[in-house]
């Protein structure tokens, strides 16, 4: 089992219908092991403003979690202020960026960086 089918065994479980995402080549993976499920579905969003704001509204609204899927660092600091908003609703909300390969990380790659630490204050 992979991480992502381990993922989404948990989503599943959780009766977690949707992720909500701005993806990625570092998602595509997630995406790929999404098109032959009917349990969980990827809904795309333009940006990730909207993404975060969607899977709040969603959880806010179903009182289920929201699931809300980005790219990398760039996208993790676009959803910061809607991750602080639902912080602040006490949205139960999952977040979840995509890594940059891990054979690249000696060079620093552009879109890397530390999100846990970014993250961690909500």
């Amino acid at each position: 089992m992979t991480g992502i089918d381990a993922f989404l065994s948990i989503l599943h479980a959780s009766d977690v219908p949707y992720v909500f995402g701005n993806p990625g080549t570092t998602e595509l993976p997630l995406n790929d092991a999404l098109a032959g499920r009917n349990d969980v579905r990827y809904l795309f969003g333009l940006h990730e403003t909207p993404v975060v704001s969607m899977a709040d509204g969603f959880a806010q609204a179903s009182g289920k979690v929201g699931v809300a899927n980005v790219h990398s660092a760039c996208g993790l600091g676009n959803a910061m202020g809607m991750l602080y908003n639902a912080h602040v609703a006490g949205t139960p909300l999952l977040l979840t960026a995509g890594s940059q390969d891990r054979r690249l990380a000696l060079e620093e790659p552009v879109l890397s960086g530390d999100l846990v630490s970014v993250a961690k204050p909500w």
